[in-house]
């Protein structure tokens, strides 16, 4: 349930950025991109450590792999699965607060410099009002309580395996 909720969340995001990008000409999407690469190398790093949290978790999938059938197959298919859907959902979404979550005449720059920590909270208030700021709170939330939960479920599967391995006391095999 909390990842459907963060999904439907991301969803009402997107949907009406993407209703508020109507109503911008191509010319003024683009500026609020500019510029893009601002902090070279550093920067890169960066948004690579960024990248890898928002679409950590696609490696717990394999901590189930033997309970699951055709786990030679069965795994590699969710692993790339769990990795597309990620992308479907933040792409756009980073599309929709680079360009209509930023004010006319500044860029996603500007913005993510004077509020690092709430970027994404301050660009959906930019296009949504405060509705849009408490949208990304719920998400937030949700996010933070459903990751210790698949990180639970994911270390008592690896318990059960090592346990029916007998590297760990046979009692925690269940």
């Amino acid at each position: 349930w909390l990842n459907i909720g963060k999904v439907v969340v991301f969803a009402i995001l997107i949907v009406s950025g993407m209703w508020a990008m109507r109503g911008r000409s191509t010319a003024e999407l683009s500026d609020s991109l500019t510029p893009f690469f601002t902090s070279a190398a550093p920067g890169l790093f960066a948004a690579m450590g960024f990248t890898f949290i928002a679409l950590q978790g696609f490696d717990l999938i394999a901590a189930v792999a033997g309970e699951v059938r055709e786990p030679t197959k069965t795994i590699p298919r969710a692993m790339f699965l769990s990795l597309g859907v990620a992308i479907v959902i933040y792409l756009p979404l980073l599309l929709v607060i680079s360009t209509v979550g930023v004010p006319s005449g500044e860029s996603i720059a500007d913005v993510s410099r004077a509020n690092p920590d709430t970027i994404v909270a301050i660009a959906a208030r930019n296009y949504l009002g405060p509705f849009g700021y408490w949208l990304v709170m719920v998400a937030a939330i949700l996010s933070m309580l459903s990751a210790p939960q698949a990180n639970l479920f994911a270390a008592s599967r690896v318990v059960v395996a090592m346990a029916r391995d007998r590297t760990l006391p046979r009692s925690l095999a269940l």
